[in-house]
């Protein structure tokens, strides 16, 4: 997905200030014996605690990802490169050296665990590698049951526009979605559909990429937690940490190890 890695940040928010604020918060409370930052794509949360100087692991399945940031943070002065390591690898199964006081799968991460197994093999490795009681933060959501009828496996289903931006070559955009949802497996499929145009509005490219992730009931999310030995410290519906609510929103889960 090396061309999804280069627009990345033109059709996602790159700084969000709740989230930055968020992670410096919990860096604040949890971080000083070292931070490892789970599926950080392109840095969003990594620079932040960098320029705040925390210790960071840079941790992403994605090599294209990785580079964005590595580039990002060749640019940090020397004091704050050094503080930073970037490993490719999947969260299910890394192996490093070092143990964390806090680690992070924030926004969508954790979602792309596409079975119970892969989760609890995901939470009982980040277990592993954090000191004891090392603290984890996450993020899942919850069954949206409008977005499921509307989308669901067998029945018709129309993409929709997502977001429009304009590229590094000064031509627009347009991102579509389209979603299909299978509650037997609590699985989702989306299409993302990229149409470029130049400027005279002609369209010179269209790519599809296909996205496979799973939402997870807050009830299984905590009897997951129980079973890789976890403590729910906080559970918030934001990075403004605002109540949860039921419904396709998000729960951001804040763990300690037992």
């Amino acid at each position: 997905y090396e061309d999804v890695a280069q627009s990345y940040e033109q059709w996602t928010d790159p700084s969000p200030k709740d989230l930055i604020d968020f992670h410096l918060e919990m860096a604040g409370k949890y971080g000083n014996g070292g931070i490892l930052d789970i599926a950080c794509g392109t840095g969003v949360e990594a620079l932040p605690l960098l320029t705040a100087g925390y210790t960071i692991t840079a941790l992403d399945l994605s090599e294209h990802m990785l580079k964005i940031l590595k580039a990002k943070v060749a640019e940090l002065p020397e004091n704050k490169r050094t503080l930073c390591e970037v490993i490719q690898s999947d969260m299910r199964d890394f192996e490093l050296k070092n143990t964390y006081s806090l680690a992070f799968i924030t926004r969508g991460g954790f979602i792309h665990l596409t079975s119970s197994k892969d989760q609890r093999q995901t939470l009982l490795n980040v277990h592993r590698h954090l000191k004891p009681k090392g603290v984890l933060v996450f993020t899942t959501f919850d069954p949206n049951y409008e977005m499921i009828l509307s989308g669901l496996k067998g029945k018709p289903v129309e993409p929709f526009l997502r977001y429009t931006y304009t590229n590094s070559k000064g031509n627009q955009e347009k991102v579509y979605n389209l979603s299909v949802h299978d509650p037997a497996t609590q699985i989702i499929e989306v299409i993302w559909t990229w149409e470029e145009t130049n400027p005279k509005g002609e369209v010179v490219s269209k790519r599809d990429r296909l996205l496979r992730c799973r939402w997870t009931f807050r009830q299984e999310t905590e009897y997951l937690l129980e079973l890789t030995g976890f403590k729910v410290l906080a559970l918030y519906g934001g990075f403004s940490k605002e109540a949860p609510v039921p419904g396709g929103k998000t729960n951001l889960w804040v763990c300690e190890k037992k």
